[in-house]
């Protein structure tokens, strides 16, 4: 057989070499016209390099019986690739390209091509398969529906919502020859639905946002309950669940109706088909296997795949007994394509090629990825758009030099683009590269862990390319000695938390990396601890963050125990949060057995040893720290190895926190000037006593002058940063620190010979509306005012009462609204037009009745406006260390406060400010019983001494209106009853009694405003 096949294609080879169609070098080439041409977007096929040796010739509308020629080409590629190989055994082989030249249309792929060594080219003579110029070439892995009418079964109209009914549309897939109807899991055999190039959602309820899981049963049948001792407050398990409302019950069938949620974990998503309702007890039981964290009271997932809630344009649901697709179409459906995909394996793999070039082709409309590179070197993807594809988009995995360039990648259902290539083992380079690429709106149906770009191995580089819109990280990365540079980032993590723009964890071998000359702006994730941008999480390090700029983020940088950064030169503006280096709590991942494997994961690579100590010092350094045996475990979990150096940062917040025990040689901080509210919490000796230095605190400005530190109030003099004008003015108090300039310019996708044109700017998002008052406890009722701030462009704000995420469904706020019971309110600005993704950031308050004025309202249940105090321990509210009761003079009490002085250059003090505003401003009493909470140790007798002091606000002064002789454990507490009227704010002061700060628990026994 494989005989006759060949002989055959000699036969083809000899036709055309007798026609002059495949040109030798000698002969000139033959670029030919044929084909339909159609307008070739952003992006484009390239030249084709020199004089080409031959090139063969396909169009949709051609024949493999003809020569391939341009006035004859073949049909398929299959034939083009069996062609090109018969050249090569026909000894037609000369100097130049190979080119395969694909004319305009729609190549339909029901198996994977397969370019193998056998097809490679050389240095010298590559093979380009390409585009013709001015033609769209799409390769397509699914069927076309067609023939669309009403529907026609009357149960189903029943079934749908009666707005619905005159707009849903069907389609009988078994009439169009589909065989495969695919499932709901996510995978690649998942089932999609794609109208003019955009996915179609799924019917689902809600339509935009998630509902809330109303409990979880403390036991039920064939449930596995997780508890921790640590958090019982979790209550979470495996199992059934509650959920809320009566949605479910509406519904005329269950059959088949999944789930899609985080539910325990802001970064952990699962679908799940629902095994059964129990609409009596309101539970809802998933298939196994359960979600590996369990799930949690509170916690977000919605409905789909549910016939019933197929109530508006873009939703679609598929009837798999009666191959039946119902549609509400977003535009008319006469002039629309719509595409299922049914391939199920990628469209196109390249096994061991070397110097193949794939060029300006669209591939589109698949289950499974659409491109697998495997081995091989020196092979590229230039100019080419990936979209609508269920799995990773272009898979590169292992080989040398492969280069995925100027490539459009969006509307995927996993990861954009793997890059694998090198040896962890020897640190051999893979160097592969992405370059110039347009990476968004991925990760649509598996949420998490599916960034544009999973980088991993060693050497890899990633340049010039633009990432945005995602549900959780960028860019992931693992291995050593990648490269990420020249990328702009915006808009990701939308739908998450604990997340990083770019993100690494469990191993601390993941070091060398250089990360320089990035655009981080307007990222902010709506999960808990939103996002760090920047995350090497537990205990990643060796990083170098030199020349970037993060604008409008939630957080600059985190590290849990991370080593070896170096962050220098770069620009931190408007950041929520600055840099934060903690110090993990649980040891047991620093020892042999833990249930990350970080210890194992070192012992795999040898990183005690050459390559790895050689290359990178900081390891040697945790290779020390490790042979003081397991009894000095916490210096395995400490940040050590870090510099921070001559950054510009005016931030919201704190410019760095360090955990308790991480000093400031350990992680050195160096010529910066620091414009940020907060200049450093935690302990410049890392002993364990970590406190809040404010921008104005004259002891840690001394301390972190020392080291050419610039600690400021002053704005830092860049000249536009609102509209990407990053440059420092002539005059700004930057320069004092030798601030480089960053190559602003050079940033982002560029036009070359690949990309035509550049993606159109995103929108800016409107700003963030404001809510006044901020947040507070109340008496009675509170009216509250939700505003966009002056100078804003229009946009609608959207509110919600419920502590759920807004969306353009919520309540449109149109003038004051009025509470009288506590309630979360959260809001975010919609466009007037265009997608939901360009709203502002949520902003939230939490706004809680406190009870009638007239019978007292505690400040314990009052949130304080400033505290200053003894860091580790904080505000105390309505207990005592330990949790226990608060307790004075043998009588305890229910409500009350704990103020512990700090050691503060004035003077060691601690005081907590609250405001007294709405009905609060009616007070004119303060009573309190105050005293001093336990006892000393026997060998520290005279410690905790303390006295107190009361002071008001009237008028705009502060006056102190109380103070006491000083207290010591066993001294009789003493009743308070102070005049507090006409002040709108109040001090509660403890004062150290002169013996040291140690045991001075202030306790403020039923702090009360009457």
């Amino acid at each position: 057989m494989r005989a006759k096949t060949m002989a055959r294609l000699m036969t083809t080879v000899s036709r055309l070499l007798a026609a002059g169609s495949l040109a030798l070098v000698t002969g000139g080439c033959v670029m030919g016209t044929g084909g339909a041409r159609t307008g070739s977007g952003s992006l484009g096929p390239g030249p084709v390099p020199g004089t080409p040796a031959c090139i063969f010739h396909v169009a949709p509308t051609g024949n493999d019986e003809s020569l391939g020629a341009a006035s004859a080409p073949f049909a398929t590629l299959t034939k083009a690739r069996d062609a090109v190989r018969a050249r090569r055994v026909a000894g037609a082989a000369s100097p130049g390209s190979v080119v395969i030249q694909l004319h305009g249309g729609i190549y339909r792929v029901t198996e994977t091509l397969t370019l193998g060594k056998e097809d490679s080219g050389s240095e010298a003579s590559p093979v380009i398969w390409m585009a013709a110029p001015g033609d769209t070439v799409r390769l397509v892995g699914g069927v076309r529906l067609s023939s669309w009418g009403p529907v026609t079964d009357s149960t189903v109209r029943g079934r749908l919502p009666e707005s619905a009914r005159a707009n849903v549309v069907e389609a009988d897939l078994t009439a169009l020859g589909v065989t495969n109807s695919g499932t709901v899991k996510p995978g690649t055999r998942r089932a999609e639905v794609f109208f003019n190039g955009k996915y179609l959602t799924l019917a689902r309820y809600p339509n935009a946002d998630f509902v809330r899981i109303a409990d979880v049963p403390e036991a039920a049948k064939k449930a596995r309950p997780i508890r921790d001792p640590k958090r019982p407050d979790l209550h979470r398990h495996e199992g059934p669940f509650n959920y809320g409302g009566d949605r479910p019950e509406r519904w005329a069938s269950t059959e088949d109706v999944w789930v899609h949620g985080y539910w325990l974990h802001d970064w952990s998503d699962q679908h799940h088909e629902v095994l059964k309702f129990d609409f009596e007890r309101k539970e809802l039981w998933p298939k196994p296997p359960y979600h590996s964290y369990g799930y949690k009271k509170g916690q977000r997932y919605y409905y789909l795949n549910v016939l019933d809630e197929l109530d508006e344009q873009g939703e679609w649901f598929l009837d798999r007994s009666s191959g039946k697709l119902y549609l509400w179409p977003p535009s008319p459906i006469e002039d629309a394509e719509v595409l299922f995909p049914d391939l199920e394996k990628p469209m196109l793999v390249l096994d061991e090629a070397e110097h193949v070039s794939i060029r300006g082709i669209v591939f589109e409309c698949s289950r499974a990825g659409a491109l697998v590179v495997k081995g091989g070197n020196h092979c590229d993807i230039s100019g080419c758009v990936v979209r609508n594809v269920g799995s990773t988009g272009i898979d590169v995995k292992g080989g040398m030099h492969h280069t995925v360039r100027s490539c459009d990648v969006y509307e995927v259902a996993a990861t954009g683009i793997g890059l694998s290539g090198g040896d962890r083992k020897t640190l051999a380079r893979g160097d592969h590269a992405v370059e110039n690429c347009h990476i968004h709106h991925f990760a649509r149906v598996q949420k998490t862990y599916r960034p544009a770009v999973q980088l991993t191995g060693v050497g890899n580089r990633i340049s010039n390319s633009y990432i945005h819109d995602c549900p959780h990280e960028g860019i992931g990365y693992g291995g050593n000695d990648h490269v990420i540079e020249f990328t702009e980032f915006t808009r990701v993590a939308q739908e998450t938390g604990d997340v990083g723009a770019i993100y690494a964890c469990m191993d601390w071998t993941y070091t060398g990396h250089v990360f320089r000359h990035n655009y981080f702006h307007h990222i902010h994730g709506p999960g808990k601890l939103g996002c760090f941008t920047v995350y090497p999480d537990l205990p990643c390090g060796g990083i170098h963050l030199y020349g970037n700029i993060f604008h409008d983020v939630d957080q600059i940088f985190h590290t849990n125990s991370g080593r070896g950064m170096l962050i220098e030169n770069n620009v931190f503006l408007k950041a929520r949060r600055g840099m934060s280096f903690s110090v993990w709590g649980d040891m047991k991942k620093f020892q042999q057995g833990g249930n990350w494997r970080m210890v194992e994961r070192l012992a795999e690579v040898n990183y005690d040893k050459p390559p790895y100590a050689r290359r990178y010092p900081m390891l040697a350094r945790l290779a020390a720290d490790f042979a003081k045996g397991d009894e000095y475990v916490r210096q395995r979990a400490i940040p050590k190895d870090n510099i921070i150096r001559r950054n510009v940062s005016s931030g919201d917040s704190f410019f760095l926190r360090l955990g308790a025990w991480a000093s400031l040689g350990d992680t050195k901080v160096e010529s910066n000037f620091i414009a940020d509210p907060v200049a450093f919490i935690g302990s410049p000796s890392g002993d364990g006593k970590a406190r809040t230095y404010r921008n104005d605190d004259e002891q840690i400005r001394a301390v972190l002058a020392r080291s050419g530190n610039i600690v400021s109030d002053n704005d830092p003099g860049f000249i536009d940063p609102e509209n990407g004008d990053f440059r420092l003015k002539a005059d700004s108090p930057a320069a004092l620190i030798g601030f480089e300039p960053i190559p602003f310019d050079k940033i982002g996708v560029r036009l070359n010979a690949f990309r035509l044109s550049l993606p159109a700017p995103l929108p800016k998002p409107p700003f963030a509306p404001v809510i006044s008052p901020d947040g507070r406890y109340f008496t009675g009722h509170v009216d509250i005012t939700i505003a966009l701030p002056p100078g804003s462009s229009e946009a609608q704000i959207r509110y919600t009462l419920d502590g759920t995420e807004p969306s353009r469904e919520s309540l449109l706020a149109s003038g004051p609204i009025r509470l009288t019971e506590t309630t979360t309110v959260k809001c975010a600005a919609f466009p007037p037009v265009g997608p939901a993704s360009d709203r502002s950031e949520t902003v939230s308050a939490t706004f809680r009745v406190s009870g009638r004025l007239k019978d007292g309202v505690y400040l314990s249940d009052l949130p304080e406006t400033d505290y200053v105090g003894y860091a580790p321990m904080g505000l105390f509210r309505d207990k005592a260390h330990g949790n226990n009761l608060l307790t004075l003079g043998g009588q305890t009490y229910r409500k009350g406060l704990i103020t512990h002085p700090a050691e503060l250059p004035d003077g060691n003090r601690a005081c907590a400010e609250f405001v007294l505003l709405g009905a609060l401003s009616a007070a004119r009493r303060f009573t309190a019983t105050i005293g001093i909470e336990g006892q000393a140790p026997k060998d520290k007798p005279h410690h905790g001494t303390c006295g107190f002091a009361v002071e008001v606000r009237r008028d705009g002064k502060w006056q102190r209106v109380f103070e006491s002789d000083v207290f010591r454990p066993g001294t009789t507490p003493r009743d308070v009853d102070i005049d507090v009227s006409s002040a709108d704010r109040i001090r509660l002061i403890a004062i150290d009694g002169g013996d040291g700060i140690g045991w001075d628990h202030a306790v403020w026994g039923a702090a009360m405003l009457k």
